[in-house]
């Protein structure tokens, strides 16, 4: 078998092939019985079950985890319809403050303190001089002219 196996490329070796195998019928005639036909069957059948089997399987799973994810979905839509309608006593509460709050600065700004602060930054910056320095003779003269104007304008109403 060796030496044939090594002379297999040989002609001598291809007819010494064909001889034997002359002489050997029972090997060349062998057929199939009805019994591997069914068996054969059998497992080819079952294969196929067991792919449609695990197909089905996978969709189900697709299919409730496609329902989870919905129902989780509309839960989170549920809390926050809830956080808004919630939101919405807050809301009125930050709107009172904000209310509140204009209040307090329209006051502040009224009050005399204030428009004191914003007379003597105003005449600051008027009273600069080219080098951004403040000149208190120019600062003290636009005061009195600014007390002057307040003591016309209050005489005249």
């Amino acid at each position: 078998m060796i030496g044939l196996f090594l002379l297999q490329n040989c002609h001598a070796a291809a007819k010494v092939t064909e001889t034997a195998g002359r002489h050997m019928p029972h090997m060349r005639f062998l057929g199939t019985n009805w019994c591997d036909v069914q068996l054969t069957f059998i497992i080819c059948v079952s294969i196929v079950a067991i792919a449609l089997l695990a197909i089905i399987a996978l969709a189900i799973l697709c299919w409730q985890r496609k329902k989870l994810n919905i129902a989780a979905i509309q839960t989170d839509v549920e809390q926050i319809k809830e956080q808004v309608n919630s939101g919405t006593n807050e809301t009125k509460s930050i709107k009172d403050d904000l209310k509140n709050t204009n209040r307090e600065l329209e006051k502040i700004k009224n009050s005399p303190a204030y428009q004191a602060a914003a007379l003597f930054k105003d005449i600051c910056s008027m009273s600069k001089n080219e080098k951004g320095i403040v000149d208190n003779d120019i600062a003290e003269k636009l005061f009195v002219l600014y007390q002057n104007i307040k003591k016309d304008y209050s005489d005249n109403q």
